[in-house]
């Protein structure tokens, strides 16, 4: 990856000072693009796993027993997770709850129970996981969209689609029809490795620099 790129921050979207530089307008959703091996894995991301490796063994499943959901189980049971999670956790800023940027944590499901999109997302997460829910078929995603910057959310894989999870809206939307254009998606195959969901064609092209540069945060 040149130099001059520094990993993205999802959290920064809360702050609007701290807004990406580039501004994408609008475009219609994108479908999974294939992998680009240098792209960036979330600061926030690396930093939870080093400082609390449990939290990442248990959203990975490890010690957990998986259950033989049908495709109608795994919706009912994603929209269950993804209904009391919104309800139930309000959506603040990193700055708010932690006072700095960038910070990766399950919210928990308290009264006082708060965080911003991806701290949602890890709650979600970690919830299907002890339901059962097989965690390989579960992956963060990071989208932008102009109104928001960037945005952080969990994708479950089903037999007929990937269905995101947002802290945004109570609705699941397929990952096509989601409101975002997608910037980068965490593998299935292997949890460390993130990759672009920006297609890689000529036409394309652009867009894929221009979501690159959205990765480089004004301030940190």
């Amino acid at each position: 990856m040149p130099a001059a790129f520094m990993p993205f921050d999802p959290a920064l979207s809360e702050q609007p000072s701290l807004r990406p530089a580039v501004v994408l307008r609008p475009v219609v959703p994108v479908p999974i693009a294939n992998p680009i091996d240098d792209y960036a894995t979330p600061r926030g991301f690396t930093e939870m796993c080093s400082s609390d490796p449990s939290l990442c063994q248990e959203m990975a499943g490890q010690g957990e027993s998986q259950l033989a959901l049908s495709d109608a189980d795994r919706v009912k049971l994603i929209r269950k997770v993804n209904s009391r999670v919104n309800r139930h956790v309000r959506q603040r800023s990193d700055y708010e709850t932690t006072g700095r940027a960038e910070v990766w944590r399950r919210t928990g499901m308290g009264k006082d129970a708060a965080g911003d999109c991806e701290d949602l997302a890890i709650e979600k997460r970690i919830r299907l996981v002890e339901a059962g829910f097989p965690a390989e078929d579960l992956y963060f995603a990071v989208g932008y969209r102009s109104d928001i910057g960037l945005h952080a959310v969990l994708v479950a894989h089903t037999e007929r689609r990937e269905i995101v999870l947002d802290s945004r809206f109570a609705q699941l939307e397929s990952w096509q029809k989601s409101p975002y254009t997608w910037v980068s998606r965490q593998s299935r195959a292997d949890w460390n490795v993130w990759t672009s969901a920006v297609p890689m064609t000529a036409a394309a092209a652009p867009m894929q620099t221009a979501a690159m540069r959205v990765r480089t945060p004004t301030s940190d």
